[in-house]
């Protein structure tokens, strides 16, 4: 099967609220009891998927423990291309062929997504928010720039309309950075822009929800001589996506064999 484009995710982008609950998620990978020797890549996310399971539970509601997301950010901070598929990756088998930026759904749940994200060079993923939603997003290959902002108001959270925000984060980000960390109020309005053809690994907590948990997208003005910034909403006319329709493992596993 090929990858396929979703028309109905312009503007919007991928940030649509609309999932699968058809299968499990577990149901995605061999059972961890399995006797047979799995792939770098499958044993990884077997444990990320458990992780998150500790994190985060299996209600969007859930408040996630502490203690679960230290152990989160630290199984992220190991992840990189070898990580998930070992040295012979071909890392051009996430990118669709339309160009654009694909998404690859690994797991999704009501209580967490996780997504490896194909951004071409040169093309971004907009400024956009993350209404009441942890995030921890790595690098896995490739080199984007990122910029995150909070907002500069006591007790903000993501879901404001618009307004002043503090810039938290303006750099170059590689697989040898530290994980990317969101939370409703630090660093919850962010832009990824791909330096060079990058994938992004990106744990989100709960997914986006249409009517409950809608992406907003945001248009940044400087204040002069300050980190502050006025936010305002905007609609990114230019940003479309893919969704692959392939299963994101078996694209792995083929990409070990090329």
């Amino acid at each position: 099967r090929s990858l396929k484009e979703y028309p109905e995710s312009r503007h919007k982008g991928y940030f649509s609220g609309s999932r699968s609950t058809e299968a499990p998620a577990r149901s995605l990978l061999p059972p961890p009891t399995s006797p047979t020797p799995f792939p770098l890549h499958i044993m990884f996310f077997q444990r990320l998927y458990h992780v998150c399971l500790d994190t985060f539970g299996k209600s969007a509601e859930t408040i996630p423990r502490q203690l679960a997301m230290s152990e989160l950010k630290e199984l992220m901070e190991g992840a990189d291309r070898r990580t998930l598929v070992g040295d012979d990756i071909n890392p051009k088998a996430l990118f669709g062929p339309l160009g654009l930026t694909t998404f690859s759904s690994i797991y999704d749940t009501d209580a967490f997504s996780v997504d490896l994200i194909a951004i071409p060079k040169g093309q971004k993923l907009p400024l956009h928010n993350h209404p009441d939603m942890y995030v921890v997003g790595k690098i896995v290959y490739g080199k984007a720039h990122v910029r995150s902002f909070s907002f500069d108001a006591p007790g903000a959270k993501s879901g404001l309309v618009g307004g002043n925000a503090l810039l938290t984060m303006d750099e170059d980000v590689t697989e040898e950075s530290d994980p990317l960390l969101v939370t409703p109020e630090f660093n919850n309005i962010h832009e990824i822009v791909a330096v060079e053809d990058t994938v992004l690994l990106d744990v989100i907590a709960p997914p986006y929800l249409d009517n409950v948990r809608e992406c907003s997208y945001y248009k940044a003005s400087k204040r002069s001589g300050s980190k502050v910034y006025k936010l305002s909403q905007t609609i990114p006319y230019d940003f479309m996506t893919e969704r692959s329709s392939v299963s994101v493992l078996s694209k792995l596993s083929k990409a070990t064999e090329d």
